[in-house]
């Protein structure tokens, strides 16, 4: 009996000594757990502001972006608008130019007309007489100076016509190509 006492009394023991250690472990354990409990909050708590800090600045480009895009929208519309008006005019410019190129045209015919009819008929009434000689030389010098003053007016219309074509062309280029980059701009 004696040596079970022993043994019991040694097992009493042991298990006192073992549950001594597990409150040990246990207190070093909830240290432990505890540490890692608070480091895990602070880099949770870490990145919920950096989150929050980037959604703020997420917030602040997309409100940047609706105000660019709407700004160039307005300015689309008014390069459109201004193309839309320099076509028209360039359009009713160039009309009122052909028909004023078409008179001009007419008149110089008529003009070639008359000096043809100088030429081969004269004025059959008094073609005898030296003084009406004179007034048909004089008529003759008259219709030509009015031929060639109407061939040179008809020859600078027709160059600045020309000069003009091409600046509105130049012009109508750039505003396209204007309206192309501010549409790429405005689908980002």
């Amino acid at each position: 009996n004696t040596e079970l006492q022993a043994e019991n009394e040694t097992l009493r023991t042991d298990l006192a000594n073992a549950e001594r250690q597990l409150e040990v472990l246990k207190d070093e354990n909830t240290d432990f757990v505890v540490e890692i409990k608070r480091k895990y909050e602070n880099q949770l708590s870490n990145k919920n502001k950096k989150i929050e800090t980037l959604t703020e600045n997420l917030k602040q480009a997309e409100a940047t972006v609706i105000k660019l895009k709407e700004k160039y929208a307005k300015k689309i519309d008014k390069i459109r608008s201004n193309s839309a008006k320099s076509r028209q005019e360039s359009a009713l410019k160039l009309m009122t130019t052909k028909d004023k190129v078409a008179r001009l045209v007419e008149e110089n015919s008529k003009l070639q007309d008359q000096i043809r009819h100088l030429i081969l008929y004269g004025n059959s009434e008094e073609a005898n007489s030296e003084a009406n000689n004179d007034t048909y030389k004089d008529s003759m010098i008259v219709l030509e100076e009015k031929r060639n003053a109407l061939v040179l007016q008809l020859s600078e219309q027709i160059s600045a016509l020309e000069d003009e074509k091409r600046l509105l062309s130049f012009d109508l280029r750039a505003a396209l190509n204007k309206i192309k980059d501010l549409e790429i701009l405005q689908q980002y």
